[in-house]
């Protein structure tokens, strides 16, 4: 595969791979083959974590020199590769000029309107040879309605290289790691990040573009200010289990949102609470607290934070907010958080995270465009159950998972939907503790 990109042609070459096939390592050999070249990733978080590290790698310890407040990395004979991140696209490529090739990373994860709406034009007029630079792109297969197949993979286009490489295809990764992989996988995630298959477009709920307009910018690409208040909010809380964080979201009845804190503690320990309380203090008497009771905590974690509420807050108990206990842990609840929050995603509003590689919006971003459905039953009775982003192999869900139960909440709150009876405990809803 490398050896294939390193030498292709065409003015757009797309390689969708699975897992572990060096296709960032043969992002980053490529565009030090340039004279000038363009790195492109959808954040600066992901790029530190991808295409930025990598090429860190590569050129640590050669005459190459790293200028990090300019972002470009030069050399003696005077080459330079920019580093640049495509959340702001009209800021993306600002200072970079003779540009021959760019690399951008993980182009799944690039909205379809920073492409649309600004790469193509820009990268065409950097060169001042009057070539077009060629582009490489690099990432992991999504949906069929994704812009990456519709606009490159599928058309019959002269002037794109398509590669597909799948992780069973990788020199260098063990049968048994794959296989360890792929339990710890669904059957659709496996297709996608393994198999790199395009997958249909109905088993991904939150596309690229349905995730952006929920963190909205103006027209020049800056965040615009979501404040969050009112009287009535929701507040969904993920509990930690063993290896993944606590998180805390509040949702107004306006749909504006904001991931409050993401913190280590689990249940069971004493810091897990005190985070919470200047949330908990804040909110209004008709507020409603969503809490995840998967983990095996069951009803005790109910239980244990009324307890708290009563003589945490230096509230009166009319004022504390009431308590809906929801265990994400069992299938079908999820599937119908999900169900829930894709309906409703296109009037909610939370902060653009813009270049933060800290900023928790950022974080839950990545994981919205990790849910994928599965199919299940045959003919007539085929329908999608969506699970929930996957949470392996170091990945977490836990700011989607209290999303979910913010947005759940909100519902509640505004009589939308019924309280559920596969929830653990919805007395703390009904009357007053």
């Amino acid at each position: 595969m490398q050896r294939g990109l390193l030498s292709a042609r065409e003015r757009f070459v797309l390689a969708m791979c699975g897992r572990q096939v060096g296709k960032t390592d043969a992002g980053a050999r490529w565009v030090a083959g340039a004279r000038r070249g363009l790195v492109l990733v959808p954040t600066h978080r992901s790029g530190v974590q991808g295409a930025y590290g990598r090429l860190r790698e590569l050129l640590d310890g050669t005459d190459w020199t790293l200028n990090k407040n300019d972002g470009e990395w030069t050399s003696p004979d005077k080459r330079v590769i920019y580093l640049r991140s495509c959340d702001r696209p009209d800021d993306a490529i600002r200072g970079c000029a003779g540009i021959d090739r760019v690399w951008v990373d993980e182009c799944t994860l690039v909205r379809v309107g920073a492409w649309d709406a600004a790469l193509p034009a820009q990268l065409a007029s950097l060169s001042m040879t009057g070539r077009k630079p060629q582009t490489l792109l690099t990432g992991t297969t999504m949906g069929k309605g994704h812009w990456t197949y519709r606009k490159l993979w599928e058309p019959d286009r002269d002037d794109v290289g398509r590669y597909r490489v799948t992780s069973y295809q990788a020199p260098f990764l063990p049968d048994e790691e794959l296989q360890r992989i792929a339990r710890g996988l669904s059957p659709t995630m496996a297709a996608q990040e393994l198999g790199a298959e395009f997958v249909d477009d109905e088993l991904i709920p939150f596309t690229p573009e349905l995730v952006a307009a929920m963190f909205p910018t103006d027209e020049k690409g800056r965040p615009i200010a979501v404040p969050v208040g009112g009287v009535r909010c929701s507040m969904g809380l993920d509990i930690a289990r063993t290896q993944d964080w606590s998180v805390t979201t509040i949702m107004d009845e306006l749909g504006r949102f904001k991931v409050t804190k993401r913190w280590k503690a689990r249940m069971t320990e004493r810091e897990f609470y005190q985070p919470i309380f200047a949330d908990l203090q804040r909110l209004g008497p008709d507020s409603l607290l969503v809490l995840d009771l998967a983990g095996g905590y069951g009803g005790s974690s109910y239980d244990r934070f009324s307890e708290l509420l009563g003589y945490g807050l230096d509230v009166p108990p009319a004022r504390r907010p009431r308590i809906v206990g929801v265990n994400t842990n069992n299938p079908m609840m999820m599937a119908s958080l999900v169900h829930n929050l894709e309906l409703s995603a296109p009037g909610l509003q939370g902060e653009h995270p813009g270049t933060s590689d800290k900023h928790l919006h950022a974080i839950l971003w990545d994981e919205l465009l990790r849910v994928t459905g599965e199919q299940k039953g045959k003919g007539a009775e085929k329908v999608v159950v969506f699970p929930g982003p996957h949470s392996g192999s170091g990945l977490f869900n836990d700011c989607f998972a209290s999303f979910a139960l913010a947005a759940h909440g909100q519902k509640l709150l505004r009589g939308l939907v019924k309280p559920d009876p596969l929830a653990v405990d919805h007395s703390g809803f009904f009357g007053a503790m």
